[in-house]
């Protein structure tokens, strides 16, 4: 499969979602209202990063940062979405964590990385860059990120596809889909609508940090009406298009990864499907 990006990640649940504000304490006073520096702007995955227990072991999930004006600033940590504002400029920087979705995390490894994670984003005073490196840094604490990039998802938007199977992230075999009413999907400029077996999910889409994020996503559904194993596939599929994933598409496939519920999707392109029968 010829792809546009390739990730290999691992597990996650996501449940309920309520929100609280978390506000941060640091040593240095936070500076005035302003908009932050232009060259701290844009969208930053994290690569590296570091507090005074050690280095945080990223291997199995994705963080972001997203700079862009003051009160529009935040990202998406290992389990849940963060908000954040930021003052400041290359050299001395002033962010402080305002708003954090809660939810409960399946695994407990994840939920303390996301813990450490928005400790040391909350105290970091120091920002530099270094071609495309962002660094952040605080007493004890270093956050490196990498410039996020866009992907052309042109031969993804308006085409039909059929999904064949979803897996485990992770070296696990494909799981076929329900060969008698699979689920189907299809992506506009800035819609995603989906048959699930038992009803029809849609939401808004965008492209942020690596990852399309959907949000107003919405479903109907009668599952007293479909089988058992429709049910199951609802529940994975929109477990999958709920929140953001990882999107990598062929020239007759496309696999959604979406890391925080630790599921992956395979879909081909519905014509070819039907020339397969």
């Amino acid at each position: 499969m010829h792809t546009s990006r390739q990730r290999v990640v691992r597990p996650l649940l996501v449940a309920s979602a309520i929100v609280f504000a978390l506000v941060g304490c640091t040593s240095a006073p936070r500076a005035a209202d302003s908009s932050p520096d232009p060259r701290l702007r844009g969208e930053w995955e994290l690569s590296a990063a570091q507090d005074a227990y050690g280095p945080l072991n990223l291997w199995s999930t994705a963080i972001t940062l997203t700079v862009s004006d003051t009160a529009h600033t935040g990202g998406r940590a290992s389990c849940n979405p963060y908000r954040a504002h930021i003052t400041g400029s290359l050299g001395v920087i002033y962010l402080t964590v305002v708003g954090h979705e809660t939810s409960t995390c399946s695994n407990q490894t994840l939920l303390d990385l996301e813990s450490r994670y928005l400790a040391a984003l909350d105290n970091v005073h120091r920002a530099s860059i270094r071609q495309d490196s962002l660094t952040l840094t605080g007493r004890k604490i270093s956050l490196r990120f990498t410039r996020a990039q866009h992907i052309d998802l042109a031969a993804m938007t308006d085409q039909p596809w059929v999904l064949v199977g979803e897996r485990e992230i992770g070296p696990h075999d494909l799981v076929p889909a329900d060969d008698s009413s699979p689920a189907r999907l299809r992506f506009s400029d800035t819609e995603l609508i989906t048959t699930t077996g038992c009803g029809v999910a849609r939401g808004t889409w965008t492209q942020d940090a690596g990852e399309v994020v959907v949000s107003n996503f919405a479903l109907r559904s009668d599952p007293a009406s479909c089988t058992a194993s429709n049910r199951a596939q609802e529940s994975i599929v929109t477990r999958v298009l709920g929140s953001a994933f990882f999107v990598e598409v062929g020239p007759q496939e496309l696999r959604l990864s979406n890391v925080r519920a630790g599921l992956q999707l395979e879909f081909v392109k519905e014509t070819l499907r039907d020339a397969n029968g």
